[in-house]
């Protein structure tokens, strides 16, 4: 077809749809695709070892998790606390995350799988039960009920806050952030 027989109404629309349809469009990943060099994600998850091992970095995110949550289960207060006064990795500045920031661990598992926590595929995780974790999020209309994040069913619930239940710290990802170590070194006078 000619572009001489496509009418000045189509053509614009043409002009304006063709361009925002070819960015749509996946890259192929091919290095000689118009000069574009495609490169490949790297894994999600990152652990660090400026954290000894014991943090985890969500490269989706930007989130730092602890590797390895809690084993016990407690009150969502104590929960609260317990993280703010956490220095896994030797780093300060951990705490409860929010519902939206945990359900960015979950990945809904199959169904024969309903055992097992609801992890993407290849995490670095340990010791992650199939059980709900605390949020800091608190229920809107019920102050004495907050969200947990339940890793069998990949969902979240509202429970009371004196119920016990398992906390899995996090960090915003801050590089300054002091060290532990670095509170128990005299500090000069102000």
């Amino acid at each position: 077809m000619s572009t001489s027989k496509i009418s000045p109404p189509i053509r614009r629309i043409m002009g304006v749809l063709g361009p925002m349809l070819l960015m749509s469009l996946p890259a192929v990943g091919l290095s000689s695709d118009l000069g574009v060099d495609v490169q490949m994600p790297g894994p999600r998850f990152q652990i660090l070892e400026e954290y000894r091992g014991e943090a985890v970095l969500d490269t989706e995110t930007h989130l730092i998790w602890e590797r390895t949550p809690s084993s016990s289960e407690t009150g969502w207060a104590n929960a609260t606390l317990r993280c703010a006064l956490s220095s896994t990795g030797g780093r300060l500045g951990w705490r409860l995350p929010s519902f939206f920031e945990l359900m960015t661990l979950i990945e809904p598992p199959p169904p024969a799988a309903m055992t097992k926590p609801s992890l993407p595929m290849g995490h670095p995780f340990r010791g992650v039960r199939a059980d709900p974790y605390w949020t800091t999020s608190s229920h809107d209309i019920e102050p004495t009920n907050a969200y947990t994040v339940d890793f069998l069913r990949g969902d979240v619930a509202i429970q009371r806050k004196t119920r016990p239940h398992a906390w899995w710290c996090v960090r915003g990802g801050a590089v300054n952030a002091p060290s532990a170590s670095s509170l128990s070194q005299p500090q000069g006078s102000i």
